[in-house]
């Protein structure tokens, strides 16, 4: 999951235009962020470009947990309609 969640992170920092401003590190940058170490992440961002990548670091970090919440609620809802259809009927009642 924690791949899954640095993975959307890149993505969304890519998708903002943020991406030169973050350069070679983004790789280190959005692992950072993934571990919510946003303060660290900003650090290695120029001065003058920090105060626009903020949001853009929270709200990467935050669409990516609710991806792993999504990815988490339909496996268990896989497993609880597996677990109802392998049941037999005469435990069922």
């Amino acid at each position: 999951m924690g791949t899954l969640l640095a993975n959307d992170i890149r993505g969304s920092i890519c998708n903002s235009g943020m991406v030169a401003a973050v350069g070679g590190e983004l790789h280190r940058v959005s692992n950072q962020i993934a571990l919510g170490d946003v303060t660290s992440a900003v650090k290695a961002i120029p001065v003058e470009l920090q105060a626009q990548f903020i949001p853009v670091a929270n709200a990467s970090f935050l669409h990516g947990l609710n991806l792993i919440i999504l990815v988490g609620t339909l496996i268990a809802f896989g497993g609880a309609v597996s677990t109802f259809a392998i049941s037999r009927r005469r435990y069922l009642h």
